[in-house]
């Protein structure tokens, strides 16, 4: 196990006197101001330049500390965050909360700065992209869990210093960037008699100081307007503070807020936020005279996209999650056709709940344009079509690493990019260009489809990015899910036979020449959260041996937001090739497009409110049910299997190995709808009399 670096000169480089701003000298475990005289006890070989204990109990950071030491950090935080709800354990745990690194770019010799760093969460992140971080918190026990998690995943390029916000011991000219993720809110929450804002300007500037030339500042905050904010509550746990003036909010915050930060500290004050333009004139007067704004969806602390607050890059989020599978045919629909009229007027940014803001300390543009990996992309292309004003939306950010950046001009809807971009080693780039070069040569050999131009592929710090040409057209998800439920029956009819057609000619153009992984043997077996009887765990498991000795090859995720419809050349275009695979039933791909399109089924009856149930109703009436939904998809399978090659397709057995597939495959990208298939086998099994190709 690796040790946390000890104070060391390199490490006082970047530190001094929060008082006078002049060096410190080492002395006998403390450090000392060399102008004033002031001087900072060092304990454990942690600077110590605040001394309060933060709103952790004692009993709380002893026991979360004794359980870190004794079953590892992510045991121990997980059962205490359980315990104590305060936050959401995988806020603290994973990765995602750092997602904004790739819109950045930075070096590999970059130094980084984490003001209150909390749990570690984007501590963590940074220590496995840049050379040097320096994780700063005010509360002892929380540093010293981060210090004990450094140690278990052995990094050893973190220096820890306990410090108030309000009085930062940094130096100038020193950091690459610096985070602040909900901490400016909270920053002089106690200086009851201080203006907020005054307080924020002085935090801000002193950061603006230590960032080196052309630095970058990033920081998580609620908008004070925000639609979320104006019907509930901000962290002071008191409704509608928001909209109430500073003082007000403070003098009322202490009596009527129960949240529990205020239970252990009852003078508390009013956490202060602000709107859009009220960022934008803090951080001007504060020395950033440029800042990049995106809406963090749905949060700052886990999100899943950030996008631009920009008029057309917001229209095109909002687009998107109306036609997300999961969200269901009829939940929220009508609030997200009001965002998405809201977007295109040049309203919805004013009204997003939570921010994250890059800013630049030198007045050279947009940040997130000048970044290494928005300028390393559009050199890929010739010189005649670069990007001159390039926006970058990060619209897909998954907890297992995987982003997709889509660039765009400036005040356009349409993409002109797409960077793919996944932690280093975590999948080979090479597969995926491979595979994009052998169906591009395929183009001139079949019209059913067509597929993005690789445009080429670059490594930056401890990610690879992919980059490659936009499909044309729009996706099959956002035809038939922005379609009204009444018209979704015919783009079944029409759309979903071609795609079907299409994905029969995945596999030959995915020949022996490609380098396609083969399926992980963990993938066939039945997940252990689901109950089948041994009959149909015995079907499973012969129809998985079958088809993985025969090395049948699969798009591996042929669902209908990867599906586009060119309406001009009325050709299709497939994205998304990272996920190809060998060893799967020849149906699987068609099986897997018929499931993607369940959300998009109008049921006859009432649909039920919860999400969950009302999936299991479209799952058995697309495929256990006798209306027209289930003959069209029972139609496509039939075609489906009589155009294949191989013979004695049982087409209820590669229904339930390829449901046991799609299980596997969503716990390993983390994904929350790996418990819903799980549920989805079980229901098949027991209706296995209704399905709709039985004997087939």
């Amino acid at each position: 196990m690796l040790t946390q670096p000890l104070v060391s000169q390199s490490f006082l480089d970047a530190l001094e006197c929060p008082q006078c701003s002049v060096g410190l000298h080492l002395g006998n475990d403390e450090l000392e101001c060399i102008q004033c005289g002031a001087r900072w006890p060092v304990i454990d070989g942690i600077p110590c330049f605040s001394n309060g204990d933060g709103d952790l109990s004692q009993t709380d950071a002893e026991s979360l500390l004794l359980d870190t030491a004794r079953y590892g950090w992510q045991a121990a935080i997980e059962d205490h965050l359980a315990r104590n709800g305060q936050m959401r354990h995988s806020m603290a745990i994973r990765q995602q909360r750092a997602a904004w690194l790739p819109l950045i770019g930075l070096r590999d010799d970059a130094i980084a700065l984490d003001i209150g760093s909390g749990y570690g969460t984007i501590t963590h992140a940074l220590a496995t992209t840049v050379h040097k971080v320096y994780s700063v918190e005010a509360v002892p026990a929380l540093l010293e869990f981060t210090r004990l998690r450094m140690q278990q995943e052995d990094l050893a390029n973190v220096y820890f210093v306990r410090g108030e916000a309000t009085e930062l011991p940094l130096a100038e000219n020193v950091f690459d960037l610096v985070v602040v993720n909900t901490k400016l809110e909270l920053v002089g929450e106690g200086r009851t008699k201080e203006d907020p804002r005054e307080i924020h300007v002085r935090f801000l500037r002193r950061l603006q100081r230590s960032l080196k030339p052309g630095g970058v500042l990033i920081i998580g905050g609620k908008n004070r307007f925000g639609h979320q904010r104006l019907r509930g509550t901000d962290h002071s746990g008191v409704p509608l503070t928001n909209l109430r003036s500073p003082s007000i909010a403070s003098l009322v915050s202490p009596h009527q807020s129960t949240h529990y930060r205020t239970e252990l500290n009852p003078i508390i004050q009013h956490r202060h936020t602000y709107c859009e333009y009220g960022y934008k004139k803090l951080l001007l007067e504060s020395g950033f005279p440029f800042a990049t704004f995106y809406w963090a969806y749905p949060r700052y602390n886990r999100p899943s996209a950030l996008v631009s607050t920009e008029r057309q890059p917001l229209a095109a989020h909002v687009l998107r999650t109306i036609s997300d599978p999961s969200l269901g045919s009829r939940a929220g629909r009508w609030g997200r056709l009001l965002k998405f009229k809201l977007a295109r007027l040049g309203l919805l940014r004013f009204f997003i709940a939570e921010f994250l803001i890059i800013a630049a300390k030198d007045g050279n543009g947009d940040p997130s344009q000048n970044s290494k990996v928005i300028q390393s992309a559009n050199s890929l292309l010739p010189k005649e079509s670069r990007i001159t004003n390039p926006v970058g939306y990060l619209c897909s950010i998954t907890e297992a690493g995987k982003s997709v950046i889509l660039l765009s001009e400036h005040n356009e809807f349409r993409t002109r990019l797409v960077i793919k971009t996944w932690a280093r080693g975590s999948t080979e780039p090479g597969t995926l260009v491979q595979v994009h070069s052998r169906v591009s040569e395929a183009e001139a050999e079949t019209d059913r489809f067509m597929v993005p131009a690789p445009l080429g592929s670059f490594t930056l710090n401890s990610r690879s990015y992919a980059v490659e040409t936009p499909a044309e057209g729009q996706s099959i998800a956002a035809l038939i899910l922005n379609s009204p439920p009444r018209k979704r029956l015919r783009f079944l009819e029409v759309q979903l036979p071609m795609c079907a057609r299409a994905a029969m000619g995945v596999s030959r153009v995915l020949s022996a020449t490609v380098a396609v992984p083969g399926i992980d043997s963990t993938w066939l077996t039945i997940p252990d959260q689901t109950l089948l009887d041994r009959q149909i765990a015995s079907y499973i498991n012969m129809e998985a041996s079958r088809w993985k000795a025969q090395g049948v090859r699969a798009h591996g995720d042929f669902s209908i937001e990867n599906i586009f419809w060119e309406a001009s050349g009325r050709r299709i275009w497939i994205i998304d090739w990272a996920h190809v695979i060998e060893g799967v039933p020849p149906l699987y791909d068609v099986i897997t497009l018929l499931l993607s399109a369940v959300p998009a089924l109008a049921l006859e009856h009432r649909e039920a409110n919860n999400h969950d149930v009302r999936s299991e109703q479209q799952f058995l009436a697309a495929f256990f049910g006798a209306g027209a939904w289930a003959k069209a998809n029972a139609k496509i399978l039939h075609t489906a299997r009589a155009r294949m090659e191989h013979t004695n397709l049982d087409i209820w057995k590669q229904f339930l190995l390829s449901l046991v597939i799609r299980a596997n495959d969503f716990f390993a990208r983390k994904s929350k709808l790996a418990n819903q298939y799980c549920r989805l086998i079980e229901l098949a099994s027991k209706n296995r009399a209704r399905f709709v190709c039985l004997g087939s």
